[in-house]
């Protein structure tokens, strides 16, 4: 089972579902790595509280291979994140 979570910074928000599909196909086209210091404040702060909970599977936020390996329950919480 997958999902998508979508968060946004109210003003930059795509109005209409035509806007949000272009914008939606645009952003499933990222790559892994994540750079986050082009994101608001907001988002910054959202990824760090969400990453803790639902790491990064790549990238310089993910857990190392030692982490993982100290805490088997955490693989299924690794996520693919895309800012």
């Amino acid at each position: 089972m997958s999902y998508d979570l979508v968060i946004f910074e109210k003003s930059k928000t795509p109005t209409g579902q035509p806007d949000f599909l272009n914008w939606y196909n645009k952003k499933m086209e990222c790559d892994d790595e994540q750079d986050i210091s082009f994101a608001p404040e907001k988002i910054q702060k959202a990824f760090h509280l969400l990453r803790n909970i639902f790491p990064p599977m790549n990238g310089s936020f993910a857990p190392s291979d030692k982490a993982l390996s100290e805490t088997p329950e955490m693989e299924k919480y690794v996520s693919r994140v895309c800012i």
